[in-house]
């Protein structure tokens, strides 16, 4: 399976197109924002491949995610090139019990931003992280890749975050629906595409309002 790594970022400011133009900058940016979030967050297109050499004894790594970006699952981990499991912290302390050094045999996560391998390591290696991240909430940008593939779904998803809005001169709830199920679908649909094709990568699709 191949994974996005989106370096290229694109303003929120530049996307608010003209069916927004009644709405207030800020507040149609931040429809874009949220939409890109959900988006990210169930799709798990926008990752990020982190290889890091890790010196002997060291338990404890932090993850650097992308600008503007949040860490919201581990994918995938490897200890020169051999895949280590999620283990539970009660899992942990057990095996902890029983060797305190060698190959990592599990790791958990102590905080969204830190694996803890264990045990610790033995011996110095090349330990690779795939995350899947997501837009902070305070993020200005989102990943190109969000615009130039899943525009039409990222656009979809903002009308419904923006039309559900109550005692807003945009509110439309009927509008608000046909968003979200137009969302949906598409979200199914990429999502199939991709587990068909054996593939993360974004497919190019894009409507324009």
């Amino acid at each position: 399976m191949a994974y996005t790594n989106a370096d290229d970022t694109i303003s929120l400011s530049s996307l608010v197109g003209p069916m927004m133009l009644d709405i207030p900058y800020p507040i149609a940016q931040q429809g874009i924002l949220w939409s890109a979030i959900e988006f990210c967050d169930r799709t798990k297109f926008y990752s990020n491949i982190q290889t890091l050499n890790i010196s002997n004894g060291i338990q404890n790594v932090i993850l650097s995610p992308n600008d503007d970006a949040l860490i919201t699952d581990i994918i995938e981990v490897e200890w020169n090139g051999k895949k280590v499991d999620p283990i539970s912290r009660a899992d942990a302390d057990a095996l902890t019990l029983i060797t305190t050094s060698g190959p990592p045999q599990g790791y958990y996560r102590p905080n969204p931003e830190a694996i803890t391998l264990v045990p610790a390591t033995d011996v110095g290696g090349t330990l690779k992280v795939v995350m899947s991240l997501t837009p902070t909430r305070t993020a200005t940008s989102i990943p190109k890749f969000l615009y130039d593939y899943h525009w039409d779904a990222i656009e979809h998803g903002a009308y419904y975050q923006l039309m559900k809005m109550s005692n807003r001169p945009w509110a439309d709830p009927a509008m608000a629906s046909y968003h979200r199920q137009q969302f949906e679908c598409l979200i199914g649909t990429y999502s199939m595409r991709a587990d068909k094709d054996g593939t993360r990568l974004p497919l190019r699709v894009k409507t324009n309002f």
